[in-house]
């Protein structure tokens, strides 16, 4: 049977060091056991690229640990039921400070 898996993306995040909305992060409301978390910059190029059961972004650059710019970031992120099934969202989040 179909798992009816909601999640919820938010579409903005703030990492300002205000300790509100300081990560962009999938809530997926049902039993799953990986996500991964793909976010781009305006070339197309991944900045943040991460698996495991609970992934954030903290909007700064993996490598280097600088603050990524202002602006919008495409996203994929999928994440894989305990029934087996795959289940993707793209869409793009808004980084401010």
């Amino acid at each position: 049977s179909l798992c009816f898996c909601q999640s919820y993306i938010p579409n903005r995040f703030t990492p300002d060091g205000d300790l509100y909305n300081e990560y962009f992060e999938p809530i997926i409301n049902c039993n799953h056991t990986a996500v991964r978390v793909t976010i781009y910059n305006r070339e197309q190029l991944v900045v943040f690229d991460e698996q495991g059961l609970n992934v954030k972004w903290d909007g700064k650059h993996p490598e280097s640990g600088e603050p990524m710019q202002q602006g919008i970031y495409p996203y994929i992120i999928s994440f894989l039921t305990e029934e087996g099934q795959t289940i993707t969202r793209e869409g793009f989040v808004t980084l401010s400070r």
